[in-house]
């Protein structure tokens, strides 16, 4: 079987780690595995540790044009060149394959050119919407409210008449795709890279504290470093020596160091804008406690990464993975306001051999369930239904 996965952008993001654990474990099963990528960002690609892709096939599509300058004018003509990228490789390239697998906006929109005799399996990690920094577009544009407005229908269309199955990553964006598109969908929780977060063992902090807390994610608002931030600040009345690890670069940068001053916090928060994998694992390591307060996300991998790295997790109620954690570690989960986030940091530096022995028992249905050929052999599955070709 030789399937194309295609994807806007190869950045530093969940998505894109998802694809690459997939794509590498699908090789191994058999599969004839071509990532296609609007874009490829050099930094993303040194980041991630070459086992992931050193014997996946790899194309940049189109000339490399830095269309977005920030405004929301810019962003959407990256969107246009992108979905135009796709729509001529895939037009070109389509009897090199026998199933396509599209990934992020706009890459299924290129499903109005494939022949409807080749399976065209979704892969959504979010339904249409403005997330992370293009909902400061959106807040802020009426211009891009009216283009995100535009998308919603041509995207309705295209998923509700286009696509021949769906897969996604929580049980909340399967709800969101049925009120969305009135389709059915297929579910596939997400792995993580089970080798690099399970090997070592827990090092010495990484900084000279009490109490070393740690957020990883782009820095945006709804990834709610903003709470963290003041959730430290209430933290400290209780334990004063704690500080804060928080990893992501973004467009809310500048205002997060601004705040971080304006608290008078500046001794005790560390801004990193750049991890590769293997210092990524460290700091996990590194830390006492992971903290995932975001105000929404489809799903996320931080927090079982942070699991399978043997430390304790506060994770948000409003979070795609909160569905996992229900399960499995319950009095992990909070509302993402700063006073009860900080009452559960506290919590649980004050209980903390009663979280660690819950995290060990939840670090073993991670290794089990969330590992990526666990992952890749329910998405093969899936696309056995709907193609005619043998693996």
């Amino acid at each position: 079987m030789r399937l194309l996965i295609i994807h806007p952008k190869l950045t530093i993001g969940g998505a894109e780690k998802v694809i690459l654990l997939m794509a590498n474990s699908l090789k191994e099963l058999g599969i004839d595995v071509c990532l296609a990528f609007s874009q490829v960002n050099n930094l993303a690609l040194s980041s991630i540790r070459k086992e992931l892709f050193s014997n996946v096939k790899i194309l940049e599509v189109g000339e490399h044009e830095s269309l977005n300058t920030g405004s929301a004018i810019s962003k959407a003509l990256s969107y246009i060149e992108d979905f135009r990228k796709f729509s001529v490789f895939v037009s070109n390239n389509l009897d090199d394959y026998d199933v396509i697998n599209p990934h992020n906006f706009p890459s299924y929109f290129s499903a109005v050119f494939i022949d409807r005799s080749t399976p065209v399996i979704w892969t959504c990690h979010e339904v249409l919407d403005p997330y992370g920094e293009l909902r400061d577009y959106y807040e802020h544009s009426r211009s891009f409210k009216y283009f995100i407005k535009l998308l919603h229908r041509i995207d309705t269309y295209i998923v509700r008449r286009r696509l021949s199955a769906i897969i996604t990553n929580s049980k909340k964006n399967i709800r969101l795709i049925a009120e969305r598109y009135g389709r059915r969908s297929y579910l596939a929780y997400p792995p993580i890279d089970i080798d690099l977060f399970t090997s070592g063992t827990l090092r010495s902090k990484l900084l000279e504290c009490d109490l070393s807390l740690l957020q990883v994610g782009s820095l945006v608002k709804l990834k709610n470093q903003l709470g963290s931030l003041i959730a430290l600040k209430i933290v400290k009345r209780e334990v004063p020596n704690s500080k804060l690890i928080i990893v992501g670069s973004g467009s809310w940068s500048r205002r997060l160091a601004y705040i971080t001053t304006a608290l008078g916090l500046e001794k005790d928060v560390i801004f990193i804008s750049h991890l590769n994998d293997y210092e990524l694992a460290r700091t996990y390591r590194s830390s006492d406690i992971c903290i995932h307060p975001v105000l929404e996300q489809s799903f996320g991998l931080t927090p079982f990464e942070a699991i399978a790295s043997g430390i304790p997790v506060v994770l948000s109620d409003r979070c795609g993975a909160a569905e996992i954690f229900q399960k499995h570690a319950p009095s992990m989960l909070v509302d993402p306001a700063p006073n009860i986030l900080a009452r559960k940091i506290i919590e649980i530096y004050r209980n903390y051999d009663e979280f660690m022995d819950r995290v060990k028992e939840f670090r073993k249905f991670i290794i089990s369930e969330l590992s990526p050929k666990k992952y890749s052999e329910r998405i093969l599955k899936i696309i056995k239904k709907y193609s005619e070709k043998d693996v």
